[in-house]
């Protein structure tokens, strides 16, 4: 894992950014938060014996219910009632939500399968498939920092895969 963490280290530190104490403090946060997330939705599962679907149909609720009760503190309410939807912005904010559910429904499949670990070293695959994607499709630069960073991220990923089987 020393490997994974080093790779996606050097990949985006590759990056032209300017890094403040603010930002690193939300960073941290948000890995702290998900990684508490991805936790007790293994243990939850295994608690009380449910599927992915049982456990992101108890799950939803509660997230639509807080969000709701949130909205008013991060959104310009009056922007939002005034604003113009059409059916075409309608049918993309389904599509939105759809996908949302399907990634929080693998999230939960991955990690009753497996485990929080897996999952996270599975995202760490994602994130160089994204990178490779970006320069297949999109001509993105791959500096050598980047390349390296992928290599060494792909050699942690097989290490990984290699001494957990």
């Amino acid at each position: 894992l020393v490997l994974v963490m080093a790779g996606v280290l050097v990949v985006t530190t590759s990056e032209n950014m300017y890094t403040n104490w603010l930002g690193l403090f939300f960073a941290v946060t948000g890995v702290t938060a998900c990684s508490f997330y991805q936790v007790w939705a293994g243990t939850k599962q295994k608690e009380f014996n449910v599927n992915a679907m049982q456990l992101l149909l108890y799950k939803v609720p509660i997230s639509a219910l807080l969000l709701t009760l949130t909205l008013p503190l991060t959104e310009d309410l009056k922007a939002i009632r005034e604003f113009t939807y059409s059916w075409q912005l309608i049918g993309m904010i389904l599509l939105s939500s759809v996908a949302g559910f399907c990634v929080n429904l693998s999230v939960f499949v991955m990690i009753g399968r497996t485990s929080p670990m897996v999952y996270n070293v599975l995202g760490h695959a994602k994130f160089v498939g994204i990178l490779i994607g970006g320069f297949v499709l999109f001509g993105d630069p791959l500096s050598t920092k980047v390349l390296t960073g992928m290599a060494v991220t792909c050699c942690g990923l097989w290490m990984f895969s290699y001494f957990k089987m």
